[in-house]
């Protein structure tokens, strides 16, 4: 079994492998994490291999990765979140734009069901995929997705109904001004 610590350093590598685009060195782990790894082990692992290869110009080889990262992530949690966020957008780059919005939908409902994070990243790449415009039948959705991420970002007030793209590109500064937020207070 992979322990905590020893996952630690496949997460290190990955990164690492991430930032240089090195395909191969994230490969070097991939039978002990999938051998080893717990079912959260092997679908964080697969996600970051899917960016990987994505990154290299792979995006079918990094579909297949998310594809095969679902099976490790549970319903509702963030690690299912940016696997079908990632398969959504994939799916665009690929030119399947109903593969994508279906994906797309897929994380936003996963956001809006399950644990505390924002769904800033999905809720732009929809509003993008519908040309600025949210479909009437979607806008439940959104609009549940919106709710959660105004109160997980901390937003004052609420969202403007009458305005869900709007709201959507609030939700979204506000989150690239929090991530610049944690960036400088790091040390």
């Amino acid at each position: 079994m992979l322990t905590e610590t020893e996952f630690e350093q496949v997460l290190q590598t990955l990164t690492k492998a991430l930032s240089q685009g090195d395909l191969q060195q994230a490969l070097t782990k991939k039978d002990h994490v999938l051998g080893d790894g717990t079912p959260l082990m092997k679908g964080q692992y697969l996600l970051f291999l899917g960016l990987i290869r994505e990154r290299s110009g792979d995006l079918s080889g990094g579909q297949r990765d998310w594809l095969d990262a679902l099976a490790f992530a549970s319903p509702g949690t963030f690690l299912r979140y940016s696997v079908e966020e990632n398969l959504g957008r994939v799916c665009r780059k690929l030119v399947k734009p109903e593969e994508a919005q279906r994906w797309c939908r897929q994380a936003l409902s996963t956001c809006a069901e399950g644990d505390e994070f924002s769904g800033n990243r999905v809720l732009t790449e929809f509003l993008e995929l519908n040309e600025g415009k949210i479909p009437p039948a979607d806008e439940e959705l959104v609009v549940s997705v919106l709710n959660k991420s105004w109160r997980v970002l901390e937003l004052p007030g609420s969202f403007d109904l009458t305005d869900l793209p709007g709201s959507i590109k609030t939700v979204s500064e506000r989150f690239s001004s929090k991530l610049h937020e944690t960036k400088e207070q790091a040390p």
